[in-house]
């Protein structure tokens, strides 16, 4: 498991609550809850993909969130979470993100089908 994951892992389960996570909101100054859809490496960094586990006012629930995580050793958690500026780059890393659901997505045949299974398999 690279320092990457191990963090993430760490920001995850800090709560007990895994694939969520708790992200303070400085213009409403309230914390607000986030699914973690997915975190991976493009080119050489690291990217969160996160949706709202409850509705939020600026963001359509089909709509996603994304960041660049990096290292912050005086951060609390051990990493920050960067939007993304350039359109590029955001482009190229939602496509990822795009073909990572895809590969993830569970056609029936899993051994969990039967057992109520919610198809997330990025952990194989």
């Amino acid at each position: 498991m690279s320092d990457f994951e191990k963090d993430m892992d760490e920001l995850m389960n800090d709560d007990g609550d895994d694939g969520v996570i708790i992200l303070h909101n400085e213009t409403t100054d309230k914390d607000e809850e986030f699914y973690v859809l997915a975190y991976f490496e493009h080119e050489d960094s690291n990217f969160i993909v996160l949706q709202p586990v409850e509705p939020l006012e600026d963001i359509g629930e089909d709509e996603v969130l994304i960041y660049e995580v990096v290292e912050n050793e005086d951060s609390e958690e051990g990493v920050d979470l960067l939007p993304i500026e350039d359109e590029d780059l955001l482009q190229a890393v939602y496509e990822d993100f795009l073909q990572i659901c895809e590969e993830n997505e569970c056609d029936g045949d899993c051994d969990c089908c039967d057992d109520g299974c919610d198809h997330d398999h990025h952990e194989d």
